[in-house]
């Protein structure tokens, strides 16, 4: 998760703080969450498609 800070001339005025909602790519964590997302979804559903659902928990 990536969070900004962003501080208007406002020296008052409390900093606002704005918080990424999706993964950005590219950055080290990127393929661990990518490989974890497929493995949920394939136990997810593991009843609908087992033969897909085997492969993809196999090889990933």
């Amino acid at each position: 998760v990536h969070r900004y800070v962003w501080r208007d001339r406002e020296a008052k005025r409390r900093p606002d703080i704005y918080q990424m909602t999706r993964v950005t790519f590219g950055v080290n964590c990127s393929p661990f969450l990518a490989i974890a997302t497929v493995r949920a979804h394939a136990k997810k559903h593991e009843l609908e498609f087992s033969k897909a659902s085997a492969e993809l928990l196999q090889n990933m």
